[in-house]
Parts: C-alpha cells; structure tokens; sequence
C-alpha cells in the first residue's frame, strides 16, 4: 500500500494566467485568480513558496516566460 505523503513537507506554487488577446474571453483578471487559489491553499494547509503571474498571449510559440521559469524551479528541486 502505497504511502500519502506528508502535506506539511510539500510545498506548492501558484500560477495565473491571463491572456492578453480579448478581455471577454476570460473574466477573471489575474487578482481574481491569486485570490481565489490563496483561499484554497490557506484553507487546505498548503505551504506556497512561490507564486508565477503571467498575462500574455499563448498564440506565439515559446510566450509563457513565467510558466517557463516554474517548471525549472520544480525540475531543480528534483536534483
């Protein structure tokens, strides 16, 4: 039987996400969002260290520099 892990030694990041292309077809800004996940994560326990915000377009190849830089710093932290 498999082991749960203990949440206190997880720890969590945030990421939001806000496409600059048509503000009608996201309604949440990026405070929104933060708010919201920060909620979930005060009500459930979860330790962020890390928080990534990130509002441009995905359209273009390569364009989520945030979203970049947190999977580097979870890969890192596996080494």
């Amino acid at each position: 039987m498999a082991r749960k892990p203990n949440q206190s030694a997880l720890r969590f990041v945030i990421y939001t996400r806000k496409s600059t292309e048509s503000a009608d077809r996201q309604v949440a800004s990026l405070g929104a969002q933060l708010e919201v996940v920060k909620e979930i994560a005060a009500r459930n326990g979860y330790r962020v260290v890390k928080t990534f915000k990130e509002s441009a377009s995905a359209h273009k190849t390569n364009n989520r520099p945030k979203f970049d830089e947190m999977v580097k710093m979870i890969k890192n932290s596996f080494n």
